[in-house]
């Protein structure tokens, strides 16, 4: 048992430092970008998740001796869009405000769970509404961080990037839609705060039997 409670203090611990460099880290990179907005003629780097499919004529050579000739699909991704002006600014200005906000109040309320679950050593409460509330809204901002890149992505592909160039085709990139295996697998907090809930359930009742 003791060792459990150390495991929860070190993740106590872990998080709580995660929330103050991501507070300290956002801070910078807001200042960061907020200055750029009084510079006009500052490159911006936009994330971007995207993606796009395209047929190049291939030559291959096999151990056998045949050699292949065929147009082969390949897929590529873009993973930054970079551009100067007053639209490229703002638009780096609510990245950064949104994904980092998001980051911030994640380890914030991860940090709550394990401190709480540290301090319930001391009372045995280790079923507390509270925590069960918390750990819902770490599954939503879970869930808000890959959702931001899914909208980004559709923005940027639909009206920032008009087209794109690669080896004499145009490539349309559009956002990767990849990243909703992300927000699938964040069903399993949801489904871990509702067993939680179940566990105070059964906690109420049985003190109410007794």
């Amino acid at each position: 048992m003791k060792n459990n409670f150390r495991i929860v203090n070190i993740l106590r611990i872990i998080f709580r430092l995660s929330y103050l460099l991501a507070y300290f880290a956002f801070a910078i990179m807001a200042l960061g970008v907020i200055v750029n907005l009084f510079k006009s003629d500052n490159v911006i780097s936009i994330p971007f998740s995207g993606t796009a499919s395209f047929d190049i004529p291939t030559t291959y050579d096999l151990f056998s001796g045949d050699s292949i000739s065929k147009d082969i699909g390949y897929s590529l991704k873009l993973g930054r869009v970079e551009s100067s002006g007053l639209f490229f600014q703002l638009l780096d200005f609510f990245n950064v405000a949104i994904r980092g906000g998001i980051l911030i109040f994640l380890f914030k309320y991860a940090y709550y769970i394990f401190d709480e679950l540290n301090e319930s050593k001391k009372n045995g409460n280790y079923f507390s509404v509270k925590i069960y509330k918390w750990i819902k809204k770490v599954g939503f901002l879970m869930f808000a961080y890959p959702l931001c890149f899914l909208i980004n992505g559709f923005v940027v592909s639909q009206y920032v990037v008009e087209k794109i160039s690669l080896m004499g085709q145009e490539v349309h990139f559009q956002t990767d839609y990849n990243l909703l295996s992300q927000i699938i697998s964040v069903l399993v907090v949801f489904v871990f705060a509702e067993i939680y809930r179940a566990g105070i359930e059964m906690k109420e009742e049985s003190e109410y039997t007794i």
